[in-house]
């Protein structure tokens, strides 16, 4: 696997997935983080306003219930429920976000226990 015969080191795609890996946890870290953060500090109000962020969560709510009724298939995991649930509370921001990429599953090797 040397330079310039068109061959790919095997161990790229390893590397490639570890960096990726490590990427994706550092995120869920981060956004744990910004969680615990943005709770502590509910009673401010931010660029929102609690009224959207209620709002939102009603929206959210009401969304799982319908689904839960109408779709149960929308629970078989994670990622399945939270896409039927984005969607479901709008399809349109949905689709332009999410639309060519939705939300996936991590790796089995991934998830801890």
């Amino acid at each position: 696997g040397g330079r310039g015969t068109g061959r790919r080191d095997p161990r790229c795609g390893r590397c490639c997935a570890v960096a990726l890996m490590t990427i994706v946890i550092l995120g869920v870290i981060s956004d744990r983080g910004l969680a615990e953060a943005a709770s502590k500090s509910k009673s401010k109000k931010g660029p929102r306003g609690p009224s959207m962020d209620r709002e939102y969560g009603l929206l959210r709510e009401s969304c799982t219930e319908k689904l839960k009724q109408d779709s149960p298939s929308c629970f078989e995991n994670d990622a399945t429920r939270e896409n039927c649930v984005l969607e479901c509370v709008s399809p349109t921001c949905y689709d332009q976000i999410y639309g060519k990429d939705p939300v996936s599953p991590p790796p089995s090797w991934l998830v801890l226990t």
